[in-house]
């Protein structure tokens, strides 16, 4: 789920709740539009080298030029947002690859909020990435993280792509555990995309399809400025799309009260439809008064439905200028003036003004860096020349480094890591990050523009690239982010104080400092402090002893192409590797008539998952033992819930297919003691006193 925060405001600055800026008027109108409204909102209900570059549907893209912009969002308030300037057809990748790779941050604790702004917008960990520790955030930037979210307008969602742990051997090259082995996210679009919408970003386990109609259930993105303007905006308050619907109605009588939910845009579309239908079929001249009327109707019943409908003739006529406009992708007349409703609720920017006035997000194509051991490298996907803008940069802050600092674990039963006096190294997300030497602050890029790897025109270490040194280099963001120089005048307190709010206000941008062929490796000047470090490390490094708890190790890839699966009675005599455990395909299944034998175990022949187990979400893949083999594709298992602190569940008759080898917490190249940790290093010139 993405955590990406969203920005309100409320019409009274001393008090938390949302109030509607018109009183209801009386309801002296016809009466049958009344009864007619008040049935519709009652009974309304949701529905539900560089390669060629290609669209999934095999379309060749034209390269040179960008498609992906960083713009002013459609929704007010809301700050930056991603924009696409060509049509993307349902299914089909936002861009045809995962940008970059995404980092596993191991949630810190009793950490204050004031001391990072990460937890705003991070995501629950999916994936392989669940299982790095016992409780794990990722970072996927760019369309990870600067999406925004619209309770009824997600048109993408993302997908994991991969896992390489065989990128470098950690008994081999001391950049083991140095970079992140996950491969990032594939976006594809939930619907088709016209040329200038917003990409309104959902997870895919909170998305379903009911007649090629798009259903949420349980995700919400910010407060709508309403159709008729009635919800005034005076103050920020931020959450996060992780809490859902679920969320809001949990904080009954606050601000959450009148947020529109998605059925509230279906009630909405409902009687909109009724609304013309009778205004169509009536001798009534359609004024103002009229209009109003519905809308104060419709508040008898909700508040928020009614925030949605039309106060005024014009409103009306646009709205239903828009359901007209909508093509035959929706299941019924409602869903269109539902969907046009809420395409009211955000502004339609077009094309020619998203490339005016946007910044070219997709300049940066990801492939193998041509610098061994180090994993993925930005590479040119389009000629770029001097002085251009290779890659925009929004920030997040981390103004306390040291929570970053991680430990030694405890070498208990559940093999957790604890805080003790002597930190054992640091977060894989610091080697992401911009630091300086004299300051406790880390910025950490949300673009692919942290693909870009190091070199320089020294030769004392690190990465030589001649005289001529790296093709790119940063500076801050120029006009267009405003917040820039405002935020460079802030102390780092104040800074604190602003993570404290969730607020954000640094950008960079990376420049190209000679002209940069199509194909050709961009590269960064990391600083000649990080150079020291990772040549300290590299001459100091040696690699895990055998019989230690990181010497037992094989790579997961090579595990599951040359390992069966072995119950824990064959475990006890050949286990597995220290780095290994097996996950099940599981999820709690309720009805009343599905009851365990007198065993205790279920019958669970058609747990079948026929996707990639990889990409299954928390909840969904769950650390099991198998207990016996029953048949030849047939196992009995035990799910494992013991960190959720809930029973173990024993299944029998569970298919093959749904088994899958995977990584244990804490045993994966990034916890290797002595991995390499360093930020990228922020000149002194550029660096505010």
């Amino acid at each position: 789920l993405g955590f990406r925060h969203y920005a309100l405001r409320i019409t009274n600055p001393l008090t938390t709740q949302l109030r509607l800026t018109e009183e209801p008027q009386p309801m002296c109108r016809p009466a049958y539009l009344i009864f007619a409204l008040l049935s519709a909102s009652n009974s309304a209900t949701s529905s539900q080298q560089i390669p060629e570059i290609n669209t999934d549907n095999g379309t060749p893209l034209n390269d040179n030029e960008c498609s992906l912009y960083l713009a002013q969002s459609s929704i007010s308030g809301a700050g930056f947002g991603l924009f696409t300037t060509r049509d993307v057809q349902d299914g089909e990748g936002i861009l045809p690859y995962a940008e970059a790779p995404n980092i596993p941050i191991c949630i810190v604790e009793d950490v204050a909020m004031t001391d990072w702004v990460h937890h705003a917008y991070v995501w629950s960990g999916r994936g392989l990435a669940q299982f790095e520790c016992a409780d794990v955030s990722d970072s996927i930037i760019t369309l990870g993280s600067l999406c925004n979210f619209h309770t009824y307008l997600l048109n993408v969602e993302g997908y994991v792509d991969g896992y390489d742990d065989e990128a470098v051997d950690r008994f081999v090259h001391p950049s083991a555990g140095a970079f992140s082995y996950h491969k990032g996210q594939h976006f594809n679009a939930t619907r088709t995309i016209a040329a200038g919408e917003e990409l309104f970003i959902g997870s895919s386990n909170y998305v379903v399809f009911i007649d090629h109609f798009l259903t949420v259930r349980a995700i919400i993105a910010c407060l709508f400025t309403a159709l008729t303007s009635s919800l005034q905006i005076d103050k920020f308050l931020y959450f996060f799309s992780d809490y859902g619907e679920d969320w809001l109605n949990t904080r009954e009588g606050t601000f959450a009260d009148n947020v529109p939910r998605f059925d509230d845009f279906d009630k909405a579309g409902k009687i909109l439809r009724i609304m013309r239908g009778a205004i169509l079929n009536s001798t009534f001249e359609i004024n103002d008064e009229l209009i109003s009327l519905v809308k104060d109707a419709s508040g008898v019943l909700d508040d928020r439905v009614a925030s949605l409908i039309p106060d005024t003739k014009a409103k009306y006529e646009a709205a239903v200028k828009k359901h007209l406009d909508e093509d035959s992708l929706y299941a019924d007349e409602d869903s269109l003036y539902a969907m046009a409703i809420a395409k009211s609720t955000v502004v339609n920017r077009g094309v020619n003004w998203i490339k005016e006035n946007g910044i070219c997000m997709d300049n940066i194509l990801p492939g193998k860096s041509t610098i061994p051991f180090i994993g993925q490298g930005a590479f040119a996907k389009r000629f770029l020349v001097e002085g251009s803008v290779v890659s925009p940069a929004p920030l997040l802050q981390i103004t306390n480094s040291d929570i970053m600092l991680t430990y030694d674990d405890n070498d208990d039963e559940n093999d957790e890591f604890v805080s003790d006096n002597d930190p054992s190294g640091m977060q894989l997300l610091v080697n992401y990050c911009f630091g300086h030497k004299d300051s406790k602050l880390l910025l950490c890029p949300q673009s692919n523009a942290i693909l870009i790897n190091h070199c320089s025109s020294r030769k004392n270490g690190g990465n030589y690239c001649g005289a001529e040194g790296p093709n790119a280099k940063i500076r801050w963001a120029s006009g267009w982010d405003p917040d820039t120089p405002i935020w460079l005048e802030m102390s780092l307190n104040q800074m604190s104080a602003k993570s404290g709010e969730k607020s954000t206000g640094l950008s960079f941008e990376v420049i190209a400092t000679r002209d940069i062929k199509t194909g050709e490796e961009i590269f960064l000047d990391y600083g000649p402090n990080w150079e020291d470090a990772w040549e300290l490390h590299r001459n100091e490094w040696k690699p895990p002893n055998e019989g230690t708890k990181f010497g037992n190790y094989t790579p997961l890839n090579s595990v599951r192409s040359n390992f069966l699966f072995r119950t824990i009675d064959e475990l006890k005599k050949k286990p597995y590797p220290d780095n290994i455990i097996t996950a099940c395909y599981w999820y709690e299944y309720e009805d009343e008539e599905y009851n365990p034998d007198e065993r205790g175990y279920y019958m669970a022949d058609d747990y079948i998952y026929e996707d990639n187990l990889d990409t299954l979400d928390l909840h969904d893949i769950w650390p099991c033992d198998i207990l016996e083999k029953m048949t030849g594709t047939h196992y009995e298992v035990r799910i494992i819930r013991e960190e959720e602190g809930l029973d173990d569940v024993l299944l029998t008759m569970f298919p093959q297919e749904s088994i899958t080898f995977t990584i244990k917490q804490y045993t994966t190249d990034q916890f290797l003691p002595g991995a390499f940790r360093h930020y990228i290093e922020i000149e002194d010139s550029m660096f505010p006193e």
